[in-house]
């Protein structure tokens, strides 16, 4: 037993390693060429837009389990995760898990990625198996959080079997739970629900070509839309012993249907206040157009958030959402808007009103209005996403040497043209940080880059984030290089040197790099 346990812990400490040489494999794998970069004008032609782009196959999965948890009250924990088909039975993703209702646990919190292999060995029925790996923590307190997360990395195993319905999936697993030094190590039974998806994207190098077309037919679907916002929690009475505000940044999906109704979810992370305050959301919405330009949002949703329950109360974590928005479009793809709503908690007493603004991207296909007998003009932006292994050195807080730790990190870099491009990160650690798990940092910037042509081996970059980790506001500079791998897969390795009002630190990072354009109208 006590072998299995440390090849158990040995390989939640290669996991990150693991995922970077799997998204590998999967990209490679993934990466056909398409027609040459070009733009095009075709009459009654609906396939065109399609001809320029390459589909792509995942899977969503919500998982439930209640994990024993000794000395202490069980745990209960939601895990959801986005995995992309790699071949006809293997899946590589990224995910994380939640606390829902019981004991005081609101606000831990764990995110990773996961690979996962699924068969069928009937029309209907399949077997599957995987394992999911990364870091997180919290708890009743920040002292009983080093309890109940160790250092912070996790390693979760599973294998079950599932019934495939007509589109969607349901199935029992037998899974084991541990994180490394800590009271969370057990076996368990858990529940899944699976669900497929699909989406398109160009090649690399057609970012910054366009595309027109008539269409035959009217296009079907109503779009999407990504959402980044700065909103102030103002807590109501509160009972925890923080009675401040909480300034959080906050990053919301929607993915709209017919006349305007749409689903969504949304991950928030406080930077001021409560640093690294954290709430995942999901629900549902409707949309109201007022005008051309003007537009109201109505949602309400549901999920799981916090801190340390004895700072401020959210008992289990189980949060309800309700929220509104007016958005002023300024061109097809960006709008602007002002929020409201009211966060509470459904079993602690936090209560908190809550006032925003939020930049919006649209997405998907034009509006109704533009695609009525008139030719239909699109442009490829182009998109990077990597997944890298980031080493933090050189650790100072309050003029005081901290030990080295590593951190699991994802970026998003979304091109502004040739030279520019806004980038996005989120880390995680997997190793404790001042005795403490659950360390982690979100941050969001302007980079510059060398000009990118087809066929070019390298692409060298430059960028300033700002953000916030456990200690607090950071800005965060950083330079680094990609070589390229094929058209759409690169190498990337960066430095960076992050600054706080108390907290300095240097690191290096290695991954990898999954570059595609969208085409956007």
């Amino acid at each position: 037993m006590r072998q299995s346990k440390l090849g158990s812990r040995r390989l939640a400490g290669l996991a990150p390693h693991l995922l970077v040489a799997l998204a590998a494999v999967s990209s490679l794998s993934s990466a056909t060429p398409l027609l040459a970069q070009s733009e095009s004008v075709a009459v009654g032609d609906l396939s065109v837009p399609l001809s320029r782009q390459r589909q792509h196959e995942g899977l969503l999965m919500v998982d439930y389990q209640q994990i024993n948890v000794p000395g202490i009250e069980d745990i209960d924990l939601l895990g959801t995760h986005a995995m992309l088909r790699v071949n006809d039975w293997a899946y590589l993703g990224l995910g994380g898990y939640f606390p829902l209702a019981q004991g005081e646990y609101g606000g831990f919190m764990a995110l990773g990625g996961i690979v996962h292999a699924q068969t069928n060995i009937t029309d209907r029925i399949f077997v599957n198996a995987g394992l999911s790996f990364g870091g997180g923590g919290g708890g009743l307190s920040i002292a009983q959080s080093r309890q109940l997360s160790g250092t912070g990395g996790y390693l979760r195993t599973y294998a079950g079997l599932g019934y495939q319905f007509d589109g969607y999936a349901l199935g029992l697993t037998y899974s084991s739970m541990e994180f490394k030094d800590s009271l969370i190590d057990d076996d368990q039974l858990s529940i899944f629900f699976q669900k497929d998806f699909g989406y398109r994207t160009g090649s690399y190098d057609k970012q910054n070509t366009g595309l027109s077309f008539l269409p035959a037919s009217e296009l079907q679907g109503h779009g999407a839309m990504l959402s980044f916002g700065l909103d102030n929690y103002h807590q109501i009475n509160p009972q925890g012993s923080y009675k401040g505000d909480i300034h959080a940044a906050d990053l919301q999906y929607s993915n709209f249907g017919p006349r305007g109704g749409y689903w969504y979810v949304a991950a928030a992370a406080g930077y001021e206040g409560l640093p690294l305050y954290n709430q995942f959301i999901a629900g549902a919405g409707k949309r109201f157009a007022l005008s051309e330009r003007v537009n109201l949002y109505a949602q309400v949703g549901a999920g799981s958030g916090g801190y340390a329950p004895s700072l401020i109360e959210t008992g289990s974590g189980l949060l309800v959402y309700p929220k509104v928005s007016a958005e002023y479009r300024l061109n097809n793809t960006t709008g602007v808007a002002l929020t409201a709503g009211y966060l509470m908690s459904v079993d602690g007493s936090s209560r908190n009103a809550t006032v925003g603004i939020a930049l919006n991207r649209h997405f998907g296909n034009p509006a109704a209005e533009n695609r009525r007998g008139n030719i239909i003009s699109g442009r490829f932006k182009g998109y990077r996403f990597s997944v890298a292994n980031e080493t933090v050195t050189d650790v100072s807080y309050l003029d005081v040497k901290r030990d080295d730790f590593n951190m699991m990190t994802l970026q998003l870099d979304k091109s502004l043209g040739d030279h520019f491009y806004m980038p996005g990160r989120i880390a995680i650690a997997y190793e404790d940080y001042r005795s403490y798990p659950g360390n982690g940092e979100i941050s969001l910037g302007l980079g510059v880059q060398s000009r990118y042509l087809s066929g070019d081996r390298m692409q060298f970059f430059g960028e300033v984030q700002l953000g916030a980790n456990v200690e607090g506001p950071i800005v965060r500079p950083a330079v680094g290089v990609e070589l390229a791998v094929n058209e759409n897969v690169a190498l990337r390795a960066s430095v960076a040197q992050a600054y706080g009002r108390d907290y300095e630190a240097s690191s290096i990072s290695l991954g990898l790099t999954s570059r595609f354009s969208l085409l956007e109208f």
